[in-house]
């Protein structure tokens, strides 16, 4: 059961809801663990999808994830990482440069992929994020948090 943690996004309450469902495997399949073996990470900056999950058996797991409306999403990280953590002053300036960072043009494509998407080599973003909505057996919504929820368990 893996659960790809996107920032911003609601993320850890749903690592909980991806832990309360293994351990509802595990006690179905009256196993002697407390709990069905999961997985839940951030994961590394870049490309986490494709290091932690392309190349995982897509017949003997289940994948998932939440994302957020993306002005929300960046409005969120801004004030989480640069005014919380490196005390920024959240002026329009600070805010407009952080959303010109070319780590973040494509962050829902870079993080979600399971395949290495590269703007830079002239990749197709709707490819890649038609492959997503494929790879993905369910993709929560973050401004539909209990219905997310309600569906997937």
């Amino acid at each position: 059961f893996l659960y790809l943690k996107p920032y911003k996004t609601g993320s850890s309450t749903c690592a909980g809801i991806n832990l309360r469902i293994a351990r509802n495997v595990a006690r179905r399949q009256e196993s002697d663990t407390n709990i069905c073996r999961a997985r839940f990470d951030h994961g590394p900056w870049q490309h986490p999808a494709f290091k932690l999950f392309g190349t995982r058996s897509v017949e003997r797991s289940f994948l998932w994830t939440v994302i957020r409306e993306p002005t929300k999403r960046a409005i969120s990280m801004f004030f989480h990482m640069k005014v919380s953590r490196e005390k920024q002053e959240p002026s329009d300036e600070n805010f407009q440069n952080f959303l010109l960072d070319d780590k973040r043009l494509d962050y829902y494509i870079e993080t979600l992929s399971t395949d290495r998407y590269q703007r830079s080599t002239g990749d197709s973003p709707v490819q890649f994020a038609n492959g997503i909505l494929d790879e993905y057996n369910f993709i929560g919504i973050t401004e539909r948090m209990d219905e997310s929820a309600i569906a997937i368990m």
